[in-house]
């Protein structure tokens, strides 16, 4: 609690700091605030039991402390009522096309739009989400370039190969490697294919990714799709392979409260062989309604979601509970600011 109150007492003297320059781009550090608040209620139809739950509560702190020098800081205030501090990253763009990261970052080895609470479609995780550590501490390096009239993001980076704020000392070869390749902008036609090599001592693990995406945004829908192999180079029982498909329409409504309705779809699969068939098959529907006129895909939002579970084999080393593969209908109400 001591910990906790430190920090939100450093961002606001901060914060009080940056927001006194004035509005002269001249003025460094310069700051902005955003955050997420995700609170929800679960039915859980298998075992017959309700569940309230903030999911996330996090405040961001981004900006630039010289023109080509950022920063960004990321708090969870409430990870089942423990506090987190999630990024702690310093970038340097020494070229228009070139930037360095270093410190406690976010890995891409899966996309923003899945991972980040502000800009998901649905209540609960894709299945691709509970494969993945997406942080850690080391450097990151992207660099972009145009062939012809198509815009290609290059990856790559170097980690301690353990978990967020716990570093650790490695022999070179024991640390995690990740690259990635992106092709297309954000809007229309987009792809990626990645690989990450995550030998972690600490943790007792040793497992390799590989995958790739495939996704087309337009102005008021989008369809996003990929597939992800881990290899476990300590036990070949606990490979696993997921894939998913997801898709969301906005369609504006005139109305007091909402802007927009949102219907979305996911189907999103879970294997411990690629080549065995589909262990775990769930769909997941949803429809939301957008509270503010934001850009839909970030918008606050209340949103209702129903998922179902097809089970073909059962997977108790990944739903560990009963509750976890149960079909469930969810209330969200997620609000970005």
């Amino acid at each position: 609690m001591r910990l906790k109150c430190l920090f939100l007492l450093f961002f606001a003297a901060i914060s009080s700091f940056a927001f006194s320059q004035g509005n002269s781009t001249e003025a460094f550090p310069t700051m902005n605030v955003t955050g997420v608040i995700k609170t929800k209620v679960e039915y859980a139809t298998a075992t017959d039991q309700v569940r309230f739950s903030v999911r996330n509560a996090l405040l961001n702190f981004r900006g630039n402390v010289a023109p080509l020098v950022s920063y960004h800081t990321q708090l969870e205030l409430n990870d089942n009522g423990r506090f987190h501090v999630l990024n702690l990253t310093g970038t340097i763009t020494p070229t228009q096309n070139l930037s360095i990261s270093f410190g406690q970052l976010y890995i891409p080895l899966l996309d923003p739009y899945i991972t980040n609470p502000a800009m998901a479609m649905f209540a609960n995780h894709a299945f691709i989400q509970h494969l993945v550590r997406n942080r850690d501490i080391g450097l990151l390096t992207t660099y972009r370039l145009n062939a012809g009239n198509v815009p290609i993001e290059l990856d790559a980076g170097v980690f301690n190969a353990n978990t967020i704020n716990a570093p650790t000392w490695n022999s070179v070869d024991s640390l995690s490697l990740f690259f990635r390749v992106n092709f297309g902008a954000m809007t229309g036609f987009r792809s990626s294919v990645k690989v990450y090599n995550h030998p972690s001592a600490a943790r007792g693990v040793h497992h390799f990714f590989y995958g790739a995406t495939a996704r087309y945004e337009a102005s008021n829908w989008r369809v996003d799709s990929e597939v992800l192999w881990r290899s476990d180079r300590h036990n070949s029982d606990l490979n696993m392979f997921t894939s998913y498909i997801q898709g969301a329409y906005t369609h504006p409504i005139n109305s007091r409260l909402f802007n927009a309705i949102v219907p979305a779809f996911r189907w999103d699969t879970l294997s411990q062989s690629q080549f065995s068939g589909v262990d775990v098959n769930r769909f997941t529907v949803g429809l939301g309604f957008t509270l503010t006129d934001m850009p839909w895909v970030n918008s606050s939002i209340i949103r209702f979601d129903y998922e179902w579970f097809v089970v073909n084999n059962q997977l108790n080393d990944f739903f560990r509970t009963p509750d976890m593969d149960s079909n469930k209908f969810t209330i969200e109400l997620a609000l970005n600011f």
